[in-house]
């Protein structure tokens, strides 16, 4: 049995948040190719070790990071030209594990979970001769990139704009050093690719997102035909810019005069405080850190994803789509899910009123959400589980 070394800089238990869904899946299914997978891993608090686990890995070593040394990790590098979420996860201790561990057991091969963790596979001792593939999930200057056209402020504002320059030049760099890289999207492979002159497109690979297996098992139940939710990790800048955009741009100035008995529940974990001081005001309720986000889905009659930053494929949608709720998103928030159709199996609309037409129209009419969630469904079952989208992961590393 061919053993693989994964590095992530986030444990990941338990399985929630984008991230964290994304890599454990990919290792799930390399487990379930044959492959025995030992995790290295970061954690935040020095807890999260004990959080129960499966047999997925069959060894886990973590290294702790305090949050004071990630921030003066990311201080000094401010000063280098490397992204500042790779100086953000600099440890020595983990460069010492890698090296230790990859000395005392021969090894196929190593996966790096996002460029943060790419200078620990690339820099260890006895790595050159092991194949090495980099989880890249998304085209993340594309998400700053389009931060950035958004006049983002404030400090993330500011940290964005630094972190676009270096993370394009990383990206390359990674694709340079590592056998292969994945990303979710054609529309994040194009764009690397473009960055690159597409120097490395033979390493780039596309494997895209799923859905946990509890979305694909629905029943029909009664929804709220005055129910609008977003759900997603209200503690990410896209998403409190989604939730911005959307209250102050859509809902407010449109909806409510249009519906005023609309309500809007926002759902998912660590809200911002803008998100949180929404709470209470406009028929809005911030629903945090909820045990399970596709019951909140089962209630609602119309999901809403007016993204205007991001990269890769949104998970919202997608758990959206698979519960059978009707979705209204942006193009960015449509990027990637590969067969589905505007007006089929989400509407797709950029403009504020006409995304603000769309919801109301798909609130008032029960047949039409009818039709669009069983279409949504049926596209979600057949091609949109994490076997399908990740089956061919494994021959990256034969």
């Amino acid at each position: 049995m061919k053993k693989l070394l994964v590095l992530t800089s986030r444990y990941p238990y338990p399985v929630i948040g984008g991230d964290k869904l994304r890599i454990y899946h990919v290792c799930k299914e390399l487990k379930r190719a044959g492959f025995n997978l030992t995790l290295l891993s970061f954690t935040e608090d020095g807890q999260e070790k004990t959080i129960q686990r499966d047999d997925v890995f069959s060894k886990v070593v973590t290294v702790w990071l305090p949050w004071w040394q990630s921030y003066l990790n990311a201080a000094l590098g401010f000063f280098s030209r490397k992204p500042l979420q790779v100086s953000y996860y600099h440890s020595r201790k983990m460069q010492r594990l890698i090296n230790d561990t990859l000395a005392n057991a021969s090894y196929g091969g190593i996966l790096a979970h996002l460029i943060r963790m790419a200078p620990y596979a690339v820099g260890a001792e006895r790595s050159r001769s092991i194949t090495k593939v980099i989880e890249l999930t998304d085209a993340i200057s594309l998400n700053y990139k389009r931060s950035r056209e958004q006049g983002s402020r404030g400090l993330m504002g500011l940290i964005y704009k630094i972190e676009e320059g270096r993370v394009r030049e990383y990206e390359k760099q990674c694709l340079e050093k590592f056998d292969a890289g994945v990303v979710v999207s054609r529309i994040d492979a194009e764009y690397l690719n473009r960055n690159t002159k597409n120097r490395y497109k033979g390493k780039l690979k596309v494997m895209g997102n799923g859905v946990m297996e509890n979305f694909l098992i629905t029943e029909e139940k009664e929804r709220d035909p005055n129910l609008i939710i977003f759900e997603g990790n209200l503690r990410t800048h896209q998403n409190e810019d989604a939730v911005r955009y959307f209250v102050e741009e859509i809902y407010c100035p449109y909806i409510k005069k249009e519906a005023p008995e609309t309500s809007f529940e926002i759902v998912g974990s660590s809200p911002t405080a803008y998100i949180m001081g929404l709470n209470g005001k406009y028929d809005i309720k911030v629903n945090a850190d909820v045990p399970d986000v596709k019951y909140e889905l089962e209630k609602a009659a119309v999901s809403v994803a007016p993204m205007r930053i991001g990269a890769g494929v949104q998970n919202k949608v997608l758990e959206s789509m698979a519960t059978g709720t009707a979705v209204v998103t942006t193009a960015v928030g449509a990027e990637g899910i590969t067969g589905a159709k505007d007006a089929e199996h989400f509407v797709v609309r950029d403009n504020p009123q006409e995304f603000a037409k769309e919801v109301v129209s798909l609130m008032k009419d029960k047949n039409k959400r009818k039709v669009m969630g069983d279409a949504e469904k049926k596209l979600i079952q057949e091609n949109y589980t994490f076997e399908r989208q990740l089956a061919e992961y494994s021959k990256l590393f034969i």
